[in-house]
C-alpha cells in the first residue's frame, strides 16, 4: 500500500492527468454490476478491490522518468545535470565523455583557467585534428585556423585570399629564416631550418630556398633598422617572402629597386615589408618584368622610382598595400604610386601624397583589369594628372574608388569611375558617383583615411558581393551592422 501512495504521490507530482470517463459521487451512482470508488470518483467492477486505485493499479512504474530534472538548462561552467543540480564537467566520473554526451560539437573538459568547468570545442592544439583548423583559440576555446603569422610554430601562416590552403600553417620544414640582427642566430653559414639558425641577407635564404625545396623565406624585423646591404633580384622560382610586420628593405645601390622579380616562371608572393630609399632611374620600392607577383600588406615610401612598378608582369595583384607618404612624411614616391601594364587586381590600397602620378594604368585589353575599393587621394600630378591616368585606348573601369584631392587632371579622360566619390569635374556627375566638388570626403585625420560615421561615402559603393569581402584592415566587408558597401579602402565598422 505504502508503494502505491509512493507512485501515486510521484505520477501527481509529474502533473499526470487522464479525463474519468464514468464519474460518480454520494450522490451519482453506477449501473448494475458496478461500483462507485470513492476515492477515484470512478465506477468500477462491482468485485473490483477498492483499497488500491484502479488507476494506479495498471500504472508500470518503468515508464515512469525517474531521473530528476535540471531546469533551467545547465551550461557555461557548469553543463553537466547531476541529481537535479547543474555542475561542472570536472565532477563527473568521466569529464570527456559527460561533455560528449552533451554536445558531440563539444566533446572536451576545461579543467584550467576561468572557464574550468565548462565543455569545450578543444583545449589546445592536440585537439584540432582539422589540417585547415589546428589552432585552438584561447579565447573560443574552439578550433580554427591561423590567421596570423604567431599563430604558427613556423611563424608563416598561409593567409593568401583564394588559397586553397588559406589559414594553414606552413611546416617549418618548407620555411628558410632569415634574421639580420648582429648576435646569435644569424649566420650565413647557418642552414637557415629555423629562427635560432636563421641566416643573415635575403639573398642567401634565396638561394638556400632554391636548395631545399622550401616554399617561403621568413625575414625577421630589425627595428630601427633596414636590410639595405646587397640589391635584391628573385628570378624564376616559386616563393613567398614573408617579412615580419614593419620589416624595412631599401637596395644598395643607385638605380635598384628594393625588391626586384624578373623571369616567365616567376611565381611569388611578397608580405609585410615596408620598400623605401630607393634612389635613381628606376629605383622603385617593388619591380616586376616578368611572371607572377602578388602583393600584400606592404608599404612603399620615398622611393625615387614609382611605389610599385608592375612593368611587364604577366600579372600583378596589389591588395592591401601603401603606396605613397606616411604619417609625418610629407612625400610619397617620386615617379607615382604604381604603374601597371599588363594584367592586374587592385585592390583595398592607400595611394597617398606621391610626388607624381597616383595610378599609372598603362595595359590594354587584357583580360584582367580590377581596381577596386582603393583610396586615391593628394597625389601631385603638375600639369599633369594627379589621382589616376589611363592611356590605354581601351578604357579600364575602375569601380568603388575615392579619387579626390589630386592636383592636375584628377581621373584621366580614360579612366572611368563607377561607384566612385570624387570631386573630378568629368565624373562626378555620373549616376553612379558621390560628388565631392563642394564637400570633403569625411576622413578621419590628416593622415588617417578611415571614413567617419557622416560621410558621404558610406554606404554609397556596389552592390554586395561585387567588391572584396574584407577591406584594408582585414575587416568584414560589408559590416555585419549595415550590410552596405562603403566606398574606399576602409569599410566603416
Amino acid at each position: 500500500m505504502c508503494r502505491t501512495l509512493l507512485l501515486a504521490s510521484l505520477l501527481l507530482s509529474l502533473g499526470c492527468e487522464r479525463t474519468n470517463g464514468a464519474y460518480c459521487d454520494s450522490t451519482t451512482s453506477c449501473g448494475s454490476g458496478l461500483a462507485c470508488d470513492q476515492v477515484a470518483h470512478q465506477c468500477v467492477d462491482g468485485n473490483a478491490d477498492l483499497s488500491m486505485p484502479p488507476d494506479l493499479l495498471e500504472a508500470d512504474a518503468s515508464d515512469v522518468d525517474m531521473k530528476p530534472v535540471c531546469t533551467p538548462l545547465c551550461s557555461g561552467n557548469t553543463p553537466v545535470c547531476s541529481q537535479g543540480t547543474c555542475a561542472p564537467c570536472t565532477t563527473a566520473t568521466d569529464p570527456e565523455a559527460a561533455c560528449a554526451a552533451i554536445d558531440p560539437t563539444t566533446p572536451h573538459c576545461l579543467n584550467g583557467g576561468t572557464d574550468t568547468g565548462a565543455c569545450a570545442n578543444c583545449r589546445n592544439t592536440v585537439d584540432c585534428s582539422d589540417p585547415a583548423k589546428r589552432i585552438c583559440d584561447d579565447k573560443t576555446h574552439a578550433c580554427r585556423g591561423c590567421n596570423a603569422d604567431g599563430d604558427c610554430a613556423s611563424l608563416v601562416c598561409d593567409l593568401t585570399p583564394g588559397s586553397a590552403n588559406i589559414g594553414r600553417c606552413v611546416a617549418q620544414s618548407q620555411v628558410i629564416y632569415v634574421n639580420g640582427q648582429n648576435g646569435p642566430g644569424c649566420d650565413d653559414a647557418n642552414s637557415g631550418a629555423t629562427p635560432a639558425l636563421a641566416v643573415c641577407k635575403i639573398s642567401v635564404a634565396f638561394t638556400k630556398a632554391k636548395a631545399a625545396g622550401a616554399v617561403a623565406i621568413r625575414v625577421a624585423n630589425m627595428p630601427g633598422q633596414s636590410y639595405q646591404d646587397e640589391d635584391l633580384s628573385f628570378a624564376d622560382f616559386k616563393i613567398s617572402l614573408i617579412g615580419e610586420k614593419g620589416t624595412s628593405v631599401r637596395p644598395k645601390s643607385n638605380n635598384k629597386p628594393a625588391l626586384d622579380f624578373t623571369g616567365a616562371m616567376t611565381n611569388a608572393i611578397v608580405r609585410g615589408f615596408t620598400l623605401t630609399g630607393a634612389t635613381g632611374t628606376g629605383a622603385n620600392g617593388l619591380h616586376c618584368s616578368d611572371g607572377t607577383v602578388k602583393v600584400y600588406d606592404v608599404t612603399a615610401t620615398n622611393n625615387n622610382g614609382f611605389g610599385i612598378d608592375g612593368d611587364n608582369c604577366d600579372t600583378i595583384t596589389i591588395d592591401r598595400c601603401w603606396l605613397g607618404a606616411v604619417a609625418g612624411v610629407s612625400a610619397g614616391n617620386v615617379a607615382g604610386g604604381l604603374r601597371i601594364k599588363k594584367n592586374f587586381h587592385v585592390l583595398n590600397t592607400v595611394i597617398v601624397k606621391n610626388l607624381a602620378t597616383g595610378a599609372r594604368i598603362e595595359s590594354p585589353d587584357t583580360s584582367i583589369r580590377e581596381f577596386v575599393n582603393n583610396t586615391v587621394v593628394g597625389n601631385m600630378g603638375g600639369i599633369g594628372i594627379g589621382g589616376a591616368d589611363c592611356t590605354a585606348v581601351v578604357k579600364p573601369n575602375l569601380i568603388g574608388n575615392i579619387v579626390y584631392g589630386n592636383t592636375g587632371a584628377v581621373a584621366g579622360t580614360n579612366c572611368t569611375l563607377t561607384y566612385a566619390c570624387t570631386d573630378d569635374f568629368a565624373m562626378r556627375a555620373l549616376a553612379t558617383n558621390v560628388d565631392l566638388s563642394l564637400t570633403m570626403p569625411g576622413f578621419a585625420g590628416a593622415d588617417d583615411y578611415h571614413l567617419t560615421a557622416g560621410s558621404l561615402c558610406k554606404d554609397k559603393g556596389q552592390a554586395v558581393g561585387s567588391a572584396p569581402a574584407y577591406d584594408y584592415d582585414s575587416k568584414p566587408r560589408p559590416d555585419k551592422a549595415m550590410m552596405k558597401i562603403d566606398i574606399g579602402a576602409y569599410e566603416l565598422q
